[in-house]
């Protein structure tokens, strides 16, 4: 059977065709990343993708698709994309057999199960995960919003659930992070922690950094992180300090909330392209920072992943059951 699995983001897309073959493992036939701005709607898109691998429309039978935003009966407005999509239509559209919509952390949470040791590095001292403790696995990820979902062990089993945690209402704990917060209340209703760790999250604290009032910027998060990794520009690192020691805090706290004794692996492009600065006092002393609870987080490990393709290959790994 022919099917599509994707990783469909608010920046880029990365689909993968695929031949899945009952009791054997799928095999990838072609998979290619767009840029997810460049497509008017998820149809467009795929018929490219089908044209780019030279694979008739007729001979596609299903589609799993990872998507930012929480899944309702088969159906999902995109949270940083402004696409509706619904399993019905699509399996009407391409005369499909199957189609499975999942919310993209959901995807991400399962493709953890995937990696492989140079896929991530560990952040804390805690002891490595060996598979021994409650099954509680937890990923979080900044990209371009603030996923996360987490895995639970049901017999020999991971079943995925997806959250919408990165959308709590951000809590300062300091003169600076209370500025920060009146600052974003001045830009936005209701301010939460997806507005700080994300790619504009980031823009946002660079522009905080230098006094700019609005929100007329040409920085990019990529351009924030040049900047502070290869220049001087003392308000880049300042940014970066202040984002990494946030998502530290966010991350200590979800770590109380879960007790993710499996691990917490942190994911999204921004994560990943900002390892460095995670890697630091300002992260982990910030995680670490909650006094009686202390323990509980010394004791958990955080896993950062570099592996692009984390959801992806979450999304293959539901379509090799279809």
């Amino acid at each position: 059977m022919i099917v599509i699995a994707g990783d469909i983001g608010g920046t880029k897309s990365w689909l993968a065709l695929l031949n899945v073959e009952a009791g054997r493992e799928c095999s990838v036939i072609n998979e290619a990343r767009y840029r997810s701005t460049r497509f008017d709607n998820l149809d467009i898109l795929i018929e490219q993708f089908l044209q780019d691998s030279e694979m008739p429309v007729d001979e596609l039978k299903g589609m799993v698709l990872a998507i930012p935003g929480p899944v309702r009966d088969g159906s999902i407005q995109l949270t940083n994309l402004n696409w509706k999509l619904s399993a019905t239509q699509i399996k009407e559209r391409f005369s499909l057999s199957e189609v499975t919509l999942v919310n993209d952390f959901q995807a991400a949470a399962l493709g953890t199960q995937t990696l492989v040791s140079v896929d991530y590095s560990k952040l804390n001292d805690a002891p490595e995960a060996d598979g021994s403790g409650n099954g509680v696995r937890l990923v979080i990820g900044a990209g371009t919003g603030l996923g996360m979902a987490y895995l639970y062990k049901e017999g020999l089993e991971y079943v995925p659930v997806a959250t919408e945690g990165g959308h709590v209402d951000f809590a300062p704990v300091d003169d600076r992070e209370i500025a920060l917060l009146k600052y974003l209340q001045g830009r936005y209703r209701r301010v939460s922690y997806e507005r700080i760790l994300s790619g504009d999250g980031l823009v946002a604290l660079y522009q905080f950094c230098v006094g700019n009032l609005t929100d007329e910027s040409s920085e990019t998060a990529e351009w924030i992180n040049r900047e502070a990794t290869d220049g001087d520009n003392s308000a880049a690192v300042e940014s970066l300090q202040l984002f990494a020691s946030i998502y530290g805090r966010f991350v200590g706290n979800m770590v109380l909330a879960f007790r993710p004794e499996d691990g917490v692996y942190l994911t999204g492009g921004v994560s990943a392209k900002v390892g460095q600065w995670l890697d630091s006092s300002e992260f982990k002393d910030a995680y670490l920072d909650k006094g009686r609870m202390l323990d509980i987080v010394a004791q958990t490990p955080v896993y950062l992943v570099t592996n692009e393709r984390l959801g992806l290959q979450g999304a293959i790994k539901i379509a090799s059951s279809l």
